[in-house]
């Protein structure tokens, strides 16, 4: 005679479907805190004492409940919790990828503005320079004309 609930009950009383419910889709699943271990019942409304149908080395992969169906085993935590390892692993790689990437296009960006920056100071001095020679007294010196205009 199994304990339930604090009182030993017939087996033939015992409802057979406890400590399992219906998901969403309609299919009948073990309740959160139910499994083996060892071949021992963890469902806490089941029966104590009534032995599972698998223990637990019995199933790697897929375990059996008291009734017969199916639920995921030691391998398949095993193997999600390697598969969480790995992503972990490709997320620290992409994020070194990312930062040597940003780098090399600030890099890029401090070339490109100091050659840009080289090129216009060069334009407005020539352009200032042509102008002084077109007429002395009319314009500014080159010199003071870069000292306001340059582009540092």
């Amino acid at each position: 005679m199994p304990w339930v609930n604090g009182n030993w009950v017939n087996e033939s009383s015992v409802d057979p479907m406890a400590g399992f419910h219906t998901n969403m889709w309609g299919a009948t699943e073990p309740a959160i805190g139910s499994g083996t271990f060892g071949g021992i019942a963890t469902n806490m409304s089941a029966p104590v004492g009534t032995p599972n149908q698998s223990g637990l080395f019995s199933s790697f992969l897929q375990g059996k409940n008291q009734d017969g169906s199916s639920y995921g085993g030691y391998g398949q935590a095993g193997l999600g919790l390697l598969q969480g390892v790995g992503s972990m692993y490709m997320g620290m790689k992409q994020y070194g990828l990312a930062k040597d990437q940003l780098a090399f296009g600030k890099e890029q960006f401090n070339k490109n503005y100091a050659a840009q920056r080289t090129t216009t100071n060069t334009a407005l001095e020539d352009r200032q320079a042509a102008r002084v020679a077109a007429n002395p007294g009319a314009y500014q010196s080159v010199g003071d004309y870069m000292n306001k205009n340059r582009i540092n």
